[in-house]
């Protein structure tokens, strides 16, 4: 909750959002509403939630790659090791990698197969941490408008 709270709400995100309502919520539109008989909170779920899946798709996939990347504030707010994200694990993981290559330095040819060994790591952790979004994307792309 510390560390998710603080991100909940990105001016960027906002700016988005008011910008997509105003453009496409015309006034019109709420005042044929409200002469149907609409009051406001039906405005809102039988007329702007329908029309706004784009946004907040959008908005979704912003805030979650946003959460999935960040590893500072865990590393700020959080003292427990078991609740850092994949993140901050992965981090801690490469620079651990780094640390034991730098001190168990050797003969030549262990210094290239610990080389060999960390690039592998290094890229085995860039696979981990994109495929999820990459697996969440497809199901957020529906929404998405053809421009």
């Amino acid at each position: 909750m510390g560390v998710d709270l603080p991100t909940a709400l990105g001016i960027f995100q906002v700016f988005l959002a008011k910008t997509f309502f105003q453009t496409s919520v015309s006034s019109d539109l709420y005042d044929s509403a409200r002469l149907d008989g609409c009051s406001e909170m039906q405005f809102l779920v039988r007329i702007v939630l329908p029309t706004s899946y784009a946004i907040i798709a959008v908005l979704f996939l912003l805030y979650a790659v946003g959460q999935w990347n960040s590893y500072f504030n865990a590393l700020i707010f959080l003292e427990d090791q078991g609740l850092y994200p994949l993140q901050l694990v992965l981090q801690s993981l490469l620079i651990q990698g780094n640390m034991a290559y730098t001190m168990n330095a050797g003969s030549a040819e262990e210094i290239a197969r610990m080389d060999a060994m960390n690039t592998l790591l290094r890229y085995a952790v860039i696979v981990v941490a994109t495929v999820p979004m990459l697996i969440i994307y497809p199901f957020a792309q529906r929404y998405f408008v053809k421009a």
